[in-house]
């Protein structure tokens, strides 16, 4: 049971890490605005359009949804969408 609750926390702390590269490097970037024709407009650009910013469902805004979306890509379930 120990040697699990090592890996556990191995596990977690690797994705921590990862997680907080993400966020540095892809934060509000896995999202489009509301056209989905302009593939090329950042997020500030759809805001001062006065357009609607719209996130995918794994992306890496913030840790609390880093984590998931680095559990989805190392289970390979579901990391298709992602990529």
């Amino acid at each position: 049971m120990l040697d699990i609750l090592n890996v556990f926390i191995t596990l977690l702390s690797v994705w921590l890490i990862f997680g907080v590269y993400g966020i540095i490097l892809y934060e509000n970037q896995f999202g489009f605005c509301e056209d989905k024709m302009s593939f090329y407009i950042t997020y500030n650009d759809c805001i001062e359009a006065n357009k609607t910013w719209v996130n995918y469902k794994h992306n890496f805004d913030n840790i609390t949804v880093a984590l998931p979306t680095l559990f989805t890509v190392s289970t390979f379930d579901g990391w298709g969408e992602i990529l």
